[in-house]
């Protein structure tokens, strides 16, 4: 079973050239996130990720309220690198608020992390409430979509991945003796201020990369369980950074498969509980490991061990799940979907009908509908250039700019 599944994800990527663009910027995402979590499990910033995180949804919020014109979000680069921007230098500023109120004794680290958490949701939230209408990439942001990915996207995270990756390579050591112990650190002569600072505009900037394919809402564990379940499975810090990589990269294709050959499931969520099921499997290994084989860290085994526990889970979950019979092929024929015929029907006489304002409104209100329908719009036995074409529109919800010949082939 998991060898058909890994055989359909592979077509399927090669028939649907979009999902190929979300797994390349997931892969460049595991890269900066399962490296960063090493330094988050060492030096405790969970709490500090996670309201970071969620501070993202105000600077995305006012990204689109600032630079998005008309209704709804207009899909071009210009508009996309704006938004990001303004996320970003949010992020920074809401991290660097939260170091600043907590190194200077003002109020307590996890009183100062909740204050920015909330405060910041809320004013996304209320930025989002002065539009009349959601926009369908909203969602994406809060619950994480490979679709949603688009190949501008993908330069843009892959550069960023660059950046963030070889500032950590350039300042490894003082950010890393400060993480294991800040005293040492200043005995070292390293300027440990400039040094949190910069820790922390690293994980704002990770953060901005990461929240389309993994969701305002979940980016968090991403920075979190590699890094864990690399300290459960050895105890040299070197080997930890190659392990977690190892583990963020496991748990996106895992969770991308499974999303794949099901399709009713989101990507984000999946790819968080694939890395939970890892880590889940590297703690039962240590707990073994310490009881029956004490002083021994056996890595290379250890590391085996839960790769293949993984993939027997992954196989099994996902036969469990798969209806029996069911065998899904990549580009599916014309006239079959892979979303109930009742949403296909009410999208398709929404286009005929021109009733834009009910399909805005199921797009707005039910993120399921809006990957169920992007997923059979890449399905769709259409040129490349057409499928872009209403994927654009789709996003964009800029129903006019579907030509109408696509839209006769639509209907046909």
């Amino acid at each position: 079973m998991i060898v058909h599944a890994f055989r359909q994800f592979v077509q399927d990527i090669t028939a649907m050239p979009v999902l190929l663009h979300g797994l390349l910027a997931a892969v460049g995402i595991s890269l900066v996130c399962s490296t960063l979590s090493v330094f988050v499990v060492l030096r405790r910033l969970a709490f500090i990720g996670e309201g970071i995180a969620h501070s993202a949804l105000g600077g995305i919020a006012l990204g689109i309220l600032l630079f998005v014109s008309g209704p709804m979000i207009d899909q071009t680069l210009g508009t996309r690198f704006a938004v990001d921007l303004t996320t970003g230098v949010f992020c920074v500023l809401v991290a660097w608020l939260i170091g600043w109120t907590s190194r200077k004794k003002i109020i307590s680290e996890d009183a100062s992390i909740g204050i920015f958490l909330v405060a910041s949701m809320a004013f996304g939230i209320i930025l989002i409430s002065l539009r009349r209408q959601y926009t369908a990439d909203l969602f994406s942001f809060l619950f994480g979509s490979v679709l949603a990915v688009g190949l501008t996207d993908v330069y843009l995270t892959l550069v960023l991945a660059i950046l963030v990756l070889a500032a950590v390579a350039i300042f490894f050591r003082p950010m890393f003796l400060f993480c294991l112990d800040e005293e040492l650190a200043l005995a070292n002569g390293i300027p440990v201020g400039p040094v949190y600072y910069a820790l922390l505009t690293v994980l704002a900037v990770t953060i901005v990369l990461s929240v389309k394919i993994l969701g305002v809402l979940l980016i968090a564990a991403f920075l979190v369980i590699p890094g864990a379940a690399a300290r459960m499975l050895t105890y040299r810090y070197r080997t930890m950074f190659l392990i977690a990589n190892v583990v963020g990269l496991l748990g996106i294709l895992g969770g991308l498969v499974v999303s794949d050959v099901l399709p009713d499931l989101p990507s984000g969520p999946t790819i968080v509980m694939a890395q939970f099921v890892l880590f889940v499997l590297a703690l039962l290994w240590s707990r073994f490991r310490d009881r029956f084989l004490p002083g021994r860290q056996m890595t290379p085994l250890g590391l085996t061990i839960v790769v293949t526990a993984f993939l027997i889970v992954l196989a099994a979950g996902t036969a469990a799940f798969t209806p029996a019979g069911r065998t899904a092929p990549a580009v599916q024929p014309a006239g079959q979907t892979t979303v109930h015929d009742a949403d296909w029907k009410f999208f398709l006489n929404a286009l005929k009908t021109k009733d834009y304002d009910k399909l805005n409104a199921r797009i707005d209100r039910d993120p399921v509908f809006v990957e169920q329908i992007t997923q059979q719009l890449r399905q769709l036995p259409l040129p490349d250039s057409e499928k872009q074409t209403l994927l654009d529109a789709f996003n964009a919800t800029n129903w006019p700019a579907i030509p109408d010949q696509t839209l006769k082939k639509l209907r046909s």
